[in-house]
């Protein structure tokens, strides 16, 4: 069903009340309703009695029957108040018309004013094409194109602005350059949840200018010295109270170093920062760390660098040997091999190696200590976890008499992966060498004794000897 209006549709009736009317039939030189609106449209009409002040206007529908119809739905304006007349009896004139009340019309000014309760509709068969004119010069359109909406600018060069009120003052606040690409303006910051663009940066040399390009997957945002011909640096801000920058949190400079919590990055580097900080999640749970990712490449590699050399020291990981190494000025010194053992190319210093005197307090001779030796046995076995043949002693003998060369330890386990640890008693053998020494020195003590007797005993019979000798010869 839709609106039609057509010339020369007239015909008569002679029903008479306020509902629904039968048409009669064309007047001469006319058409009927159903020919000239069609079957189930709507027309305009106007009813007017021949012979009595009787008249409506108002919205009908047309029905094909026998008779044909006109139902006669929405009234416009009548003799009856603008509601249906209730016509008499008598022949009444049926005609297609165009409500003063629905027209739209230039008024003296040469103004158009479109004032309606309902929906303005522009539909445009040829791509929906809308045009814009200003004295017979089309300068604008709305079209469509593959279910896309257009709107194009057809003045060469010719800048598009949106242009809005700020506190009733006209604020122009996005142009579309024409002349440069359709290089977009915004009168003040974009908002926006996210941003998706592509493209490459644009050939130009603009000073003091910056880009965030989008080519080939890649996200890059690149800078423009003041110059023009320069790369210019970059900064990440924060903000103050008062809406105004505030710190800078990080600074990459014109030369590409990178500032963490500065502007001047230090000259002698690449980055600097009083305090560098990789915090963890607010779960007990959580871990927290750097990660070195290697994907295919062999080794996984932490280089600390000064002004003479930039591989001063290394720490890296060899993902096919499955070694950890460290490397000081230059020189390897330290191996971690795959089944735990380590290899260093100086001397170790452990853990409680340190004896100074002055560092000591409570000193106490181990007593007895030739009694705990015989408690003890020096062994040989064969370690159950991988079969390698050892030498030493039992840590729970050790422990019975010098308890405190043997300490508790827990075997290595990697609890994100659900194993768990298990404690162990082990040795402190450094711990043993008072034991020795004191045992040593004891039965030292009784070896001196021992000789002092035989050198007694050896005197007493050499005497015994001489005096014999001495009867021998009276």
């Amino acid at each position: 069903m839709a609106l039609v209006l057509n010339d020369r549709v007239k015909e008569t009736t002679t029903t008479t009340g306020t509902g629904t009317i039968n048409l009669a039939g064309a007047e001469t030189g006319f058409e009927t309703f159903v020919q000239g609106i069609g079957n189930s449209n709507t027309t305009y009409y106007a009813i007017v009695h021949q012979s009595l002040d009787e008249f409506e206007v108002g919205l009908g529908t047309v029905t094909d029957a026998s008779p044909d119809t006109l139902s006669r739905t929405t009234i416009i304006s009548s003799t009856n108040s603008d509601s249906a007349v209730d016509f008499s009896a008598g022949t009444k004139n049926v005609f297609c018309t165009l409500p003063a009340s629905k027209a739209i019309v230039e008024d003296g000014s040469g103004n158009l004013e479109i004032d309606i309760s309902g929906i303005i509709v522009l539909d445009a068969d040829n791509a929906g094409v809308v045009q814009l004119k200003d004295g017979g010069s089309h300068y604008g359109s709305f079209y469509t194109s593959s279910d896309t909406l257009n709107i194009q600018s057809n003045i060469n060069n010719a800048d598009m602005n949106f242009i809005g009120k700020d506190d009733n003052t006209n604020i122009t606040a996005l142009t579309f350059d024409m002349s440069d690409a359709g290089k977009a303006t915004f009168n003040d910051g974009v908002k926006a949840d996210y941003f998706k663009a592509t493209g490459s940066i644009p050939s130009e040399t603009s000073a003091s200018t910056a880009y965030l390009d989008f080519a080939s997957g890649n996200a890059r945002i690149v800078t423009k010295g003041a110059d023009g011909s320069t790369q210019g640096g970059f900064q990440i801000l924060q903000q103050a109270s008062d809406g105004s920058p505030n710190n800078t949190p990080l600074h990459i400079s014109s030369d590409g170093k990178i500032g963490i919590g500065t502007t001047d990055p230090d000259t002698d580097g690449y980055s600097y920062a009083e305090d560098f900080v990789v915090k963890a999640g607010v779960s007990a749970d959580d871990g927290v760390g750097i990660t070195l990712q290697s994907n295919t490449r062999r080794y996984g590699v932490l280089a600390f660098g000064d002004s003479a050399d930039t591989n001063a020291g290394e720490l890296w990981y060899d993902h096919t040997l499955n070694s950890l190494n460290m490397r000081t000025s230059g020189v390897s010194r330290f191996l971690l091999d795959s089944s735990g053992n380590a290899t260093f190319t100086g001397n170790v210093t452990a853990y409680g190696s340190v004896s100074d005197e002055r560092l000591k307090e409570n000193i106490k001779v181990i007593e007895n200590p030739i009694e705990k030796i015989k408690d003890l046995k020096g062994v040989t076995f064969t370690y159950k976890k991988d079969g390698e043949k050892s030498t030493g002693l039992i840590a729970q003998d050790l422990e019975k008499v010098l308890p405190e060369a043997v300490y508790t330890s827990e075997t290595i386990a990697d609890e994100r992966e659900g194993e768990e640890s298990e404690e162990h008693l082990a040795i402190r053998y450094g711990n043993t060498v008072g034991l020795l020494v004191e045992a040593i020195k004891e039965q030292q003590k009784e070896i001196d004794t021992l000789n002092d007797y035989v050198k007694l005993q050896s005197a007493t019979i050499m005497d015994m000897e001489r005096r014999l000798n001495e009867l021998e010869d009276k």
